[in-house]
C-alpha cells in the first residue's frame, strides 16, 4: 500500500487490521493480510505534531480447503466402460480441477466442478485421481484417489472332482474350483440324469447322478460386474460296480502251515479286491493275487472286484487240507543199555505218516525207517523219531538212551590195616557209587563179614585163629564186574594168657597189655609197680588175676577191662614208651644187618626190654613193626606213629633169637634181638 508524499512531512505512521503483519514511516508499506479484513491507515508527521489519519477499508478472501473425500462409483471401474463418476462435496466459490496419472481415461462431463463422468479404454491402466480445489486467491490442498481398473473374471482352476468317477445312482458327489472373492460361478452339465443339489453361482457344487445318468462334461463360467470370464471344463466318466472275476488259479489239495499263491485275471473297472480264506488260514490282498497260509481245515477261497461303486459277486474255490503228521507216541525200548548190547526200538503206527525218520545223538546209527529200528549204541544219547509225509513232519519225540561199562576200579579201601585175633567191629569201606554192587572176599582165614555185603561198606569179625591176608572188594552192575580193589590186612597175635611180673611203670610212661583169656598180675613172689604219672591197661576176654605184691602209688593210673568182643589194646600203644627208662641208652649197639637202613635197637642182647630208634622216617606216615621168633611165629605187631624212639617191654617172653622188622613206604628193615 503507498501515498502520495505529503508536503513537509518528515515521516509517516501506518496501522494495520488486527491480525495482519507489517511496518513503515516512509509513503509505503508492505504489509501480509491476516485472517480478517479491516482498515488501514496512515497519517504524515513532523516535529510539529501530525495530520488526521487517511483510511482504506480492506476484505479478506481465505485460499480452499482440502476438498473432501473423492467418492468413485464403482469402486474398481472396468476397462471399457462410460458412466463411471467421482465427486467431492461442493463448496460455493470454488472450482475443481480433475486430473489422472493413468492411461486410457476420458472425463466426459463435469471439468471444473465437483464432480465428473468418466470413461475407461479396452486398455486403461490402473492411476490415481487427483481434484485440486481454486479461488481468486489460488489453490488449495489436493485430495486423491487410487483407481484398480477391473476386467472380466480370468479362467477358474483346474476342476476338482470327488469322486474323479462317480458312481451311477450316487449322491453327494463335489465339484469345486478355487475361489476368487467377488466372482460367481455358473455350472452346467451336458450329459444326463444329474441334478445340482446345492453349490450353484458359488465355487463348489454337490451332484447326484440317477441311475441312467450318462457321461458327459462338467462346464464353469466365472462372471463379475465386468461380465463372463472363460469357462473351466472337466469330462466326467460315471461308473459302475465290476464284473465278476474269472475263475481262481491256484492249488486244491494243501498242506496245513504252508503258504500257497492264488490269483485271478485282472477285471476292468476294479480298483481293489476281496479275499475270503477258510478258517485258521491267514493272509491278506487287495490285488488281483494273494499269499495264503493253510490253516487245519479246507473250504472256499472266495474274492470279488471292487471300485468306489461296489463289489461284484464272489468267486470261489473249494480247497482240502492235507495235516501234517502228530507226534509219534512214547517210544518203546531200552533206557539203561550195555556197552555192545544192541536192542530194538518201536513206536506205533502215526496216522496220515507216510515215513518215519529215526536219529540218535550218541554213537551208533539206528537201522530202519519205520515203525521199529535196531540200535547198537557205543555211548549214551537221545534216540528220537518224527513222522513224515508230503506236507512235513511232525515234532521229535525222544528217548534218552544211557550206555552203561563196568564198574571202574573202586578208590582205595579205608579201615584198619592191622587187626587183632578175636576183634570185631572193624570196618572197611570204598566211596560208594550209584548203582554198583560190591562184593567183598579175604585171602585169609578167620574173616567173618557181620554185615554191608554188596554195599561199599562192611562190618568184620576176625576169630581168635584169623591170619593175616587180604580183602578185595570187587565192583558190578547189570554189565559185569570191574576190577577189584585190595588192602593187605596184618592180624596181631593176641597170647591166650599174659603173666606180668616184675615190672615197673614209669611216670608219664603208658603200656597196655592183652590176653584172648587170663592176664596175672605179680604174684609167686613178684612184684607190679605203677610210679606216679604213669598209667596202665589190662585187656582180656576172660579174667584179670591182680596177685599181692600189685602197687599203684599216689598219681598212677591202673585200668583193667574184660573184653569178649576183642576190643584189645590200641596197636599204637601196645608196649610203648614215651619217655626215657632206666634202661641205659647203649650207643655202641651193634647193628645186625646192613639191610636196615633206618632204625636200631638197643641193648642187645637184653634181659627184659630194648629201646627202638628211627632215622630219616616221616613219623606221620604209617610205620609197622613186627617181632617174630626164628620159627617165624610172631610175637608182637604194632602201629608206630608220632615219635621216633620206643621203648618196649620184653620180659615176658621167653629167652631166644628174634627178628624185629619195620615195615615203611613199600621199604623193609629187619634185625635180629636177643632175649637173655
Amino acid at each position: 500500500y503507498s501515498i502520495s508524499s505529503v508536503s513537509g512531512a518528515t515521516y509517516y505512521e501506518w496501522q494495520l487490521p488486527s491480525g495482519w503483519s507489517g511496518s513503515s514511516n516512509s509513503t509505503s508499506i508492505s504489509a501480509t493480510a491476516g485472517a480478517s479484513g479491516g482498515t488501514i491507515r496512515v497519517k504524515a508527521c513532523n516535529n510539529s505534531g501530525c495530520s488526521s489519519w487517511r483510511d482504506l477499508s480492506v476484505n479478506v478472501t481465505a485460499i480452499p480447503a482440502k476438498p473432501s473425500t473423492i467418492t468413485a462409483n464403482p469402486t474398481s471401474p472396468c476397462k471399457g466402460s462410460t458412466g463411471n463418476t467421482l465427486s467431492v462435496t461442493n463448496v460455493p466459490g470454488i472450482s475443481y480441477n480433475w486430473t489422472y496419472n493413468g492411461s486410457g481415461h476420458t472425463i466426459t462431463s463435469g471439468q471444473g466442478t465437483n464432480s465428473i463422468t468418466v470413461s475407461y479404454s479396452a486398455s486403461a491402466t490402473n492411476g490415481t485421481w487427483t481434484v485440486t480445489p481454486s479461488n481468486s486467491c489460488g489453490s488449495g490442498t489436493a485430495r486423491t484417489l487410487a483407481i484398480t481398473l477391473s476386467s472380466p473374471p480370468a479362467r477358474p482352476s483346474t476342476i476338482t472332482a470327488n469322486p474323479t468317477s462317480p458312481c451311477k445312482g450316487s449322491t453327494g458327489n463335489t465339484l469345486s474350483v478355487t475361489n476368487v472373492s467377488g466372482i460367481s460361478y455358473n455350472w452346467t452339465y451336458n450329459g444326463s440324469g444329474h441334478t445340482i443339489t446345492s453349490g450353484q453361482g458359488t465355487n463348489s457344487i454337490t451332484v447326484s447322478y440317477s441311475a441312467s445318468a450318462t457321461n458327459g462334461t462338467w462346464t464353469v463360467t466365472p462372471s463379475n460386474s465386468c461380465g463372463n470370464g472363460t469357462a473351466r471344463t472337466l469330462a466326467i466318466t460315471l461308473s459302475s460296480p465290476p464284473a465278476k472275476p474269472g475263475n481262481i488259479s491256484g492249488p486244491t489239495n494243501v498242506c496245513q502251515g504252508t503258504a500257497y499263491n492264488y490269483s485271478i485275471s485282472s477285471v476292468s473297472g476294479a480298483t481293489s479286491y476281496e479275499w475270503q480264506l477258510p478258517s485258521g488260514w491267514s493272509g491278506s490282498s487287495t490285488s488281483t493275487s494273494i499269499s495264503a497260509i493253510a490253516g487245519a481245515n479246507g473250504g472256499d477261497i472266495r474274492v470279488r472286484a471292487c471300485n468306489n461303486c461296489g463289489c461284484s459277486s464272489w468267486r470261489t474255490l473249494n480247497v482240502n487240507v492235507t495235516t501234517i503228521p502228530a507226534k509219534p507216541g512214547n517210544i518203546s525200548g531200552s533206557t539203561s543199555v550195555c556197552l555192545g548190547d544192541c536192542k530194538t526200538y518201536s513206536i506205533s503206527t502215526v496216522t496220515g505218516a507216510t515215513s518215519y525218520t529215526w536219529e540218535y545223538t550218541g554213537d551208533g546209527s539206528p537201522v530202519g525207517s519205520g515203525t521199529s529200528i535196531s540200535l547198537c549204541p557205543t555211548s549214551s544219547g537221545t534216540l528220537r523219531v518224527r513222522a513224515n509225509n508230503d506236507c512235513g513232519y511232525s515234532s521229535w519225540r525222544t528217548l534218552s538212551i544211557t550206555v552203561n561199562t563196568v564198574p571202574a576200579k573202586p578208590g582205595s579201601i579205608t579201615g584198619p590195616a592191622t587187626a587183632f585175633q578175636g576183634s570185631s567191629e572193624n570196618i572197611y569201606s570204598v566211596t560208594n557209587v550209584t548203582g554198583v554192587n560190591y562184593n567183598w572176599q579175604y585171602s585169609g582165614t578167620g574173616a567173618i563179614i557181620n554185615q554191608g555185603q554188596g554195599s561199599n561198606s562192611i562190618t568184620v569179625s576176625y576169630s581168635v585163629n584169623a591170619t593175616s591176608g587180604k580183602w578185595k572188594v570187587t565192583p558190578s552192575n547189570n554189565c559185569g564186574n570191574g576190577t577189584a580193589r585190595t588192602k593187605e590186612i596184618i592180624i596181631i597175635q593176641v597170647p591166650m594168657s599174659t603173666n606180668v611180673q616184675n615190672t615197673i611203670i614209669n611216670g608219664n610212661q603208658s603200656n597196655c597189655f592183652n590176653a584172648s583169656q587170663n592176664i596175672t598180675v605179680a604174684g609167686n613172689g613178684t612184684y607190679f609197680i605203677v610210679l606216679p604219672n604213669g598209667s596202665v591197661e589190662f585187656r582180656a576176654g576172660q579174667s584179670i588175676k591182680i596177685l599181692p605184691a600189685t602197687i599203684v602209688l599216689n598219681g598212677g593210673n591202673f585200668h583193667a577191662f574184660i573184653t569178649p568182643t576183642g576190643d584189645y589194646c590200641p596197636v599204637s600203644k601196645e608196649l610203648i614208651s614215651f619217655e626215657n627208662t632206666d634202661i641205659e641208652h647203649n650207643e655202641t649197639a651193634t647193628e645186625l644187618n646192613t639191610n636196615n637202613l633206618f632204625f636200631k635197637i638197643y641193648p642187645n642182647p637184653t634181659t627184659h626190654s630194648f629201646k627202638l630208634d628211627l632215622f630219616d622216617i616221616d613219623v606221620t606216615k604209617q610205620i609197622i613193626m613186627e617181632m617174630s621168633n626164628i620159627m617165624g611165629e610172631k610175637i608182637l605187631i604194632t602201629e608206630l606213629a608220632g615219635f621216633n624212639e620206643f621203648v618196649f617191654d620184653i620180659s615176658h617172653i621167653p629167652p631166644g633169637m628174634y627178628v624185629v622188622r619195620i615195615y615203611y613206604e613199600g621199604q623193609t628193615g629187619f634185625e635180629k634181638l636177643i632175649k637173655q
